[in-house]
């Protein structure tokens, strides 16, 4: 494990958020609302760049993000009360 590690190192390979070719501001300058759902997406970002299927470029990078940003949306928008932030056992919401 240690010699991968020092292979990733020494290949310069990006492996954290602030290897990313792109930022927080520049998802907000895209469009894309400030908000927990830009530390998912980046995260995201840096998954698929890790796995190898997106390329660490600001461009390719940047036409990702607002397809995955809209899936976390989309995700939000349909969990349900109980299953969301502020749910206790009796399914009944607190705030």
């Amino acid at each position: 494990a240690a010699a991968e590690a020092d292979a990733i190192l020494a290949e310069g390979l990006c492996v954290r958020l602030e290897q990313l070719a792109v930022g927080g501001r520049d998802l907000r300058d895209a469009g894309i609302p400030e908000g927990p759902a830009t530390g998912r997406t980046l995260n995201e970002l840096l998954r698929r760049v890790v796995d190898e299927e997106l390329e660490n470029e600001r461009g390719a990078l940047l036409a990702a993000a607002g397809g995955i940003a809209a899936g976390f949306a989309e995700k939000e928008k349909n969990e349900s009360p109980a299953e969301g932030r502020g749910a206790c056992q009796s399914g009944k919401t607190v705030l």
